[in-house]
């Protein structure tokens, strides 16, 4: 298969699965299977940094001592994952690039 079919294949698929788990709760694969097909990403050769600004955002809004890292967990799935994934849906990425996210006006932006 080349790589912008299997991309897209890809991209579909994670499209499918994250709106399934995060809009309407009813999810169709496993966490793990989910982290399977993100590990894919990897090989791809594509890798996410997150700026100073950005982590500072990420704890504020996700950090609670009382739960540990679980609410801070489900965070990066929810909104950096899906601010990546777009980008790899809309075929913005392609392979060896960094996207970098960072915080702007208060929110997560891929840049």
């Amino acid at each position: 298969m080349d790589y912008k079919r299997e991309m897209n294949d890809l991209r579909g698929t994670l499209s499918e699965a994250g709106y399934r788990y995060y809009v309407l709760d009813a999810p169709t694969m496993s966490d793990r299977e989910y982290d399977l097909l993100n590990r894919r990403l990897e090989d791809k050769r594509l890798q996410v940094e997150l700026t100073e600004g950005a982590k500072a955002l990420i704890l504020d809004a996700a950090y609670d001592p009382m739960y540990g890292a679980r609410p801070l967990r489900r965070y990066l799935q929810h909104s950096v994952e899906n601010l990546v994934g777009r980008r790899i849906i809309a075929g913005e990425a392609v392979p060896d690039s960094v996207l970098t996210v960072d915080a702007a006006d208060g929110e997560l932006a891929v840049r």
